[in-house]
């Protein structure tokens, strides 16, 4: 066959490859269903827009009214308020893809500039988009992701290309991406990492290259670009003492190595030190200290996973390409025959027809709508409390905080939401995560605020509240949470309304359409 026929064929199978991934972004980045703090986003954004200016107390709660609040995401907020006020939540689903979509093709832009072999490409970021999935809630991290990602890339076009100038993009990304969200520190930890690699590496070879003092001054340079923001320092001082208190939140749990969860994430870290093994010497040095950092720190926090996930499809990519390659060598194996390449094409695109259907049912089905699970939420108890126009300080559950300003506020301030150490004192997180059986604790908490209403989950607590009394009456539940009224002034007219069965209970539509 002719070259140019042999270049096209090869060219139908980067395609391949492509649209392959593209419609594995769109299948798996598909969750449909709302994530807990994203009223309070829309929320906080939308205040933001309106006045001109941050917040800087809160105004929602009543156990942290007035304290100060430092917002790591405040421009992401502000996004998500725009999106979803010229859009709606459809609007903020199609965010969500395009941002999910612009990392998987960084990632392929990374591997195919390393002549990693399309069917190992096809292979490894099928993987990687299936590891990286549950991060890709509509959240402010989508931005860290993208930030990470765009890094790895400056990384691989000074290294591989020795693209000098690639390396101003780092300050300018960072200008935005310390606005956009918290997550900013591992694009400057990973700053921190390779240039503290490349300077050991330079002693101990005794080479006087360009390269380092070039990597010291925008590491410098984008080292002050983190200031750029609202908050100056204070911001920096926030996070570290954030990122230092234990959170009692399931992404901020290590990595269970020993059960069936996050299957993807351990496949590849198993296939990454397989790899490691095989072709240590060929691997670039700054390569494995970024692995084995975002490695160490996904173990420790499942948040954390899908940027060790997008450090790794790059080298994943050439380095298992590199090992197919010389096996098939040894073997006396020469390329794909052109007939074979059309046929692996032809089967890529009919697997990417199948997760573009799949992906395509879900948005269908959904309306192309976010979904507020009513099994998730307190749907209907809230739908109650505002139909029959409650108001006061509104205890509640943490997962449910952000849910219930949306609803109810400023009719009811809550006790905790989502902003967590943003705003609330530690005492205050402290109280709100009792576990529901620990009664002992839970009374005495109730005596501690000055809460007016009660809105819990089904627990020991709701059942032995509601046989004791202890100042609190009973006055709704549902499948999933419980309602108390305080036995006080503020809550008169409510609790005779209640006596003389005045109340009126809405019907709620299964499953709910966002907000």
């Amino acid at each position: 066959m002719p070259e140019q026929n042999v270049k096209k064929e090869g060219g139908l199978l980067k395609a391949s490859v492509a649209v392959l991934i593209v419609s594995a972004a769109f299948y798996h980045f598909s969750y449909v269903t709302a994530d807990p703090d994203l009223w309070g986003h829309i929320k906080f954004g939308q205040a933001h827009w309106e006045s001109g200016q941050l917040a800087r107390a809160d105004i929602y709660s009543y156990t942290a009214y007035g304290h100060a609040w430092i917002n790591h995401e405040w421009l992401t907020e502000m996004l998500f308020h725009l999106v979803f006020s010229l859009f709606t939540d459809t609007g903020l689903l199609v965010l969500k893809l395009v941002c999910g979509l612009l990392v998987v093709l960084v990632l392929l832009a990374i591997c195919r500039d390393r002549s990693a072999h399309p069917v190992v490409i096809a292979c490894v970021l099928m993987a990687a988009v299936w590891a990286m999935k549950p991060g890709f809630m509509i959240r402010p991290q989508l931005f860290s992701f993208i930030g990470f990602s765009l890094y790895l890339l400056v990384f691989h076009l000074f290294f591989r290309r020795r693209l000098y100038s690639a390396l101003i993009w780092l300050p300018i990304i960072m200008v935005l991406w310390v606005n956009l969200h918290g997550g900013f520190l591992i694009g400057g930890a990973l700053i921190a990492v390779i240039v503290a690699w490349e300077t050991s590496a330079h002693f101990v070879r005794n080479d006087r290259t360009r390269h380092l003092k070039l990597m010291w001054i925008w590491a410098v340079i984008t080292a002050a670009a983190v200031l750029v923001n609202p908050y100056g320092y204070k911001l920096l001082v926030f996070l570290y003492q954030s990122l230092s208190q234990p959170r009692e939140i399931t992404e901020w749990m290590p990595i269970s190595l020993f059960d069936g969860s996050h299957l993807a994430f351990k496949l590849m870290l198993v296939v990454v030190l397989v790899t490691m093994i095989l072709r240590f010497r060929r691997s670039q040095g700054w390569e494995l200290a970024v692995l084995v950092f975002t490695g160490f720190f996904a173990l420790r926090h499942q948040r954390n996973l899908v940027f060790f996930t997008i450090a790794a499809a790059p080298y994943l990519a050439e380095g298992i390409s590199d090992i197919v390659t010389k096996a098939s060598t040894s073997a006396g194996r020469s390329k794909l025959s052109t007939a074979t390449r059309v046929v692996v094409s032809f089967v890529l695109i009919i697997a990417a027809v199948g997760q573009l259907y799949l992906g395509g049912r879900i948005y269908t089905q959904s309306g192309f709508r976010i979904l507020v699970n009513p099994m998730e939420y307190p749907v209907s108890a809230v739908a109650f409390m505002r139909h029959n126009h409650f108001k006061g300080n509104l205890m509640v559950h943490f997962d449910w905080g952000e849910y219930a300003l949306w609803k109810l506020y400023p009719a009811c301030r809550v006790s905790i939401d989502g902003r967590f150490r943003t705003v609330y004192p530690e005492s205050v997180i402290q109280d709100h995560f009792i576990p529901g059986d620990d009664l002992e604790r839970l009374y005495p908490v109730l005596a501690k605020y000055p809460s007016d209403i009660l809105l819990y989950p089904r627990s020991p607590f709701t059942a032995s509240l509601m046989k004791v009394g202890r100042e609190w009456t009973y006055v709704y539940s549902d499948k999933q949470a419980f309602v108390f009224l305080r036995q006080n002034d503020k809550n008169r007219a409510l609790l005779q309304q209640f006596a003389t069965s005045g109340f009126q209970y809405p019907v709620v539509a299964d499953p709910y359409a966002f907000p």
